[in-house]
C-alpha cells in the first residue's frame, strides 16, 4: 500500500501557521539559528555555516515535499506574521511512520508555540497522511522539548532510547511516541482553525 501525497498544506491554529517551507524562509531561519547554541546544541545537526546552505536544503525539501516522503514546514507567528522555527513529518524508508522534528526561536520558547505546531502537524498526519504512529528524539537534558511531547500524548519508550554522535561524542537520545489510536482518543474530534490540505 502507498502512502497518500499530499501536494498542499496551510495549516492555522490559534498561535500559528504552518506552511511549507520555501527558499526565502533561509534568512530568517539562519539568523535565528547560526551562532545559537541554546538550539543547536538539542538538534541532531550542527546548523547551517551559511544562508545558502539553508536555502538549498530547502529547495530539496520542497522537492521531498512534492513527493510525499516528508514534510517540512514553516513555523509563522500568527499574529505578527514573524517566523518562528519550522517543524517536519518525515516517512521516507518508513511509511505510514513519521518521525517528527523541530525547533522554534529562543525568544518565543514557553508560549505555545511548539506545543501547537506539533498538534497541526499530528492532525495532518494521522487524518490526512495516513500516518499510523509518530514519533520524535529528544537529546537527554533537553526537557522542555520532552514536556512539548508528553504535553500531546507522547509517551516515553525506554526500549528506543540511543546515542548518536554530536561535537564528537556520543549524547544519549530520549524516544517518544504517539500511536493512531491514542491521537485519536484524545485528539480525533479536534479541528485546526484553517485548513487547507490536498
Amino acid at each position: 500500500m502507498t502512502q497518500r501525497r499530499l501536494r498542499t498544506v496551510l495549516l492555522e491554529g490559534e498561535l500559528v501557521r504552518v506552511r511549507p517551507i520555501r527558499g526565502d524562509d533561509a534568512p530568517a531561519a539562519f539568523a535565528l539559528l547560526h551562532g545559537h547554541p541554546e538550539i543547536l546544541d538539542w538538534l541532531i545537526w550542527d546548523g547551517p555555516s551559511v544562508v545558502s546552505e539553508l536555502a538549498d536544503g530547502y529547495a530539496h525539501w520542497r522537492s521531498d515535499f512534492s513527493d510525499g516522503a516528508n514534510y517540512h514546514f514553516a513555523v509563522e507567528d500568527l499574529t505578527a506574521g514573524a517566523f518562528l522555527g519550522a517543524i517536519g513529518l518525515r516517512y521516507e524508508g518508513h511509511e505510514h511512520q513519521g518521525d517528527i522534528g523541530y525547533w522554534i526561536r529562543s525568544d518565543a520558547w514557553g508560549r505555545g508555540f511548539a506545543s501547537e505546531a506539533l498538534r497541526l502537524v499530528d492532525w495532518l498526519g494521522f487524518r490526512h497522511a495516513e500516518s499510523m504512529l509518530h514519533y520524535a528524539t529528544v537529546f537527554v537534558g533537553n526537557d522542555a522539548s520532552a514536556r512539548v511531547l508528553e504535553k500531546r500524548g507522547y509517551t516515553e519508550d525506554p526500549a528506543g532510547a540511543a546515542k548518536v554522535a554530536k561535537h564528537g561524542k556520543l549524547v544519549e537520545r530520549r524516544f517518544f511516541s504517539l500511536t493512531r489510536r491514542a491521537w485519536s482518543a484524545r485528539d480525533g474530534e479536534w479541528e485546526p482553525r484553517t485548513a487547507v490540505v490536498y
